[in-house]
Protein backbone atom coordinates (compact mmCIF):
# COMPACT_ATOMS: atom_id res chain seq x y z
CA UNK A 1 0.00 0.00 0.00
CA UNK A 2 3.40 2.02 0.28
CA UNK A 3 2.95 2.67 4.10
CA UNK A 4 5.56 2.39 6.44
CA UNK A 5 5.08 -1.68 7.57
CA UNK A 6 5.56 -2.06 11.81
CA UNK A 7 5.42 -6.35 12.32
CA UNK A 8 6.44 -8.06 14.59
CA UNK A 9 9.21 -10.19 14.48
CA UNK A 10 7.98 -13.32 12.85
CA UNK A 11 9.89 -16.33 11.07
CA UNK A 12 11.07 -16.26 7.76
CA UNK A 13 10.10 -13.01 6.82
CA UNK A 14 13.61 -12.19 7.13
CA UNK A 15 14.23 -14.18 4.27
CA UNK A 16 11.78 -12.23 2.41
CA UNK A 17 12.01 -8.49 3.03
CA UNK A 18 14.89 -6.59 4.81
CA UNK A 19 14.58 -5.68 7.97
CA UNK A 20 15.37 -1.92 8.43
CA UNK A 21 15.14 -1.40 4.82
CA UNK A 22 11.64 -3.10 3.83
CA UNK A 23 9.62 -2.69 7.07
CA UNK A 24 10.71 -2.19 10.64
CA UNK A 25 10.54 -5.14 13.06
CA UNK A 26 9.66 -5.43 16.89
CA UNK A 27 10.45 -8.03 19.24
CA UNK A 28 7.87 -6.54 21.28
CA UNK A 29 4.59 -5.01 21.35
CA UNK A 30 6.46 -2.18 24.03
CA UNK A 31 8.40 -1.12 21.05
CA UNK A 32 5.86 0.15 19.43
CA UNK A 33 5.24 3.38 20.71
CA UNK A 34 8.99 4.53 20.58
CA UNK A 35 9.03 3.39 16.94
CA UNK A 36 6.13 5.07 15.91
CA UNK A 37 7.18 8.59 17.60
CA UNK A 38 10.88 7.65 15.63
CA UNK A 39 9.07 7.16 12.43
CA UNK A 40 6.68 9.55 12.59
CA UNK A 41 9.24 12.27 13.58
CA UNK A 42 11.33 11.39 10.60
CA UNK A 43 9.13 11.42 7.80
CA UNK A 44 12.35 11.00 5.35
CA UNK A 45 13.16 7.20 6.53
CA UNK A 46 9.26 6.49 7.07
CA UNK A 47 8.89 7.32 3.39
CA UNK A 48 11.89 6.03 2.19
CA UNK A 49 11.29 2.34 3.95
CA UNK A 50 7.73 2.68 2.65
CA UNK A 51 8.85 2.78 -0.99
CA UNK A 52 11.24 0.14 -0.46
CA UNK A 53 9.47 -2.28 0.93
CA UNK A 54 6.88 -1.17 -1.69
CA UNK A 55 9.13 -1.60 -4.71
CA UNK A 56 10.48 -4.74 -3.52
CA UNK A 57 6.77 -6.65 -3.19
CA UNK A 58 6.10 -4.99 -6.65
CA UNK A 59 9.33 -6.52 -8.00
CA UNK A 60 9.41 -10.37 -6.26
CA UNK A 61 6.24 -10.70 -4.76
CA UNK A 62 3.63 -10.19 -6.67
CA UNK A 63 0.69 -13.40 -7.44
CA UNK A 64 2.09 -13.93 -11.12
CA UNK A 65 5.77 -14.06 -9.69
CA UNK A 66 4.79 -16.79 -7.28
CA UNK A 67 2.87 -18.55 -9.77
CA UNK A 68 5.13 -18.76 -12.18
CA UNK A 69 7.59 -19.86 -9.70
CA UNK A 70 5.26 -22.82 -8.76
CA UNK A 71 4.86 -23.97 -12.25
CA UNK A 72 8.36 -23.65 -12.88
CA UNK A 73 8.92 -26.00 -9.83
CA UNK A 74 6.69 -28.21 -11.43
Amino acid sequence: AGALLLSPEVDGMADLFRPGEHYVPYGDPAEIPALVERYLADEDARARIAQAGREEVWTRHTYDLRMKSLLDAI
